[in-house]
């Protein structure tokens, strides 16, 4: 996968290519983050109806982050699931979001009928590099890794939608 630093070098403003030069390697930080942020938009729904707050690739990118933070392999039919929408806006998501090379399908060797989906190396680059720029106070403030861990391990709500998401497809 490319690094961030990488990415920002090529597209980030001249004002940020500093903050972005230390990131030479990737960070557990990233993946509590995505699923802070994944989860943040799921309690919302709880609050508003569904339909107020719409940005199925921006869902679609946090759960294939997610996955790809933790090697799962994700199917066309689970990523448009975690878009929370019907699943012909979703795939027309996805389609878009491949497009624009942030996301890649391939075919499961398996079952010629089902492909995956996955982030790009450059969806990837480019989600770390939001998250560190997003929560750059996360690393000013030297969250313990031992915390992280402990978020990562104990994180059943995560557990039961991957479950979920198993099960379905």
């Amino acid at each position: 996968m490319l690094l961030a630093s990488e990415v920002a070098q090529q597209h980030a403003p001249a004002a940020d290519l500093p903050m972005f030069a230390s990131l030479t390697d990737d960070s557990d930080l990233w993946l509590v983050a995505a699923q802070d942020l994944y989860r943040a938009r799921r309690r919302r729904s709880a609050f508003f109806t569904g339909d107020l707050f719409g940005e199925p690739a921006w869902d679609m990118l946090l759960d294939l982050y997610i996955a790809e933070k933790r090697n799962e392999r994700i199917s066309i039919t689970s990523a448009c699931m975690a878009a929370d929408v019907p699943l012909t806006t979703a795939l027309r998501w996805a389609k878009q979001l491949e497009a624009h090379g942030l996301v890649e399908r391939t075919p499961d060797e398996k079952d010629g009928r089902r492909f995956f989906l996955r982030i790009s190396e450059e969806g990837y680059a480019r989600m770390t590099a939001y998250f560190a720029r997003d929560r750059a106070s996360w690393t000013a403030d030297e969250v313990p890794r031992q915390k992280v861990r402990l978020l990562i391990q104990n994180d059943i709500p995560e557990q039961q939608r991957i479950a979920k998401r198993s099960a379905a497809g």
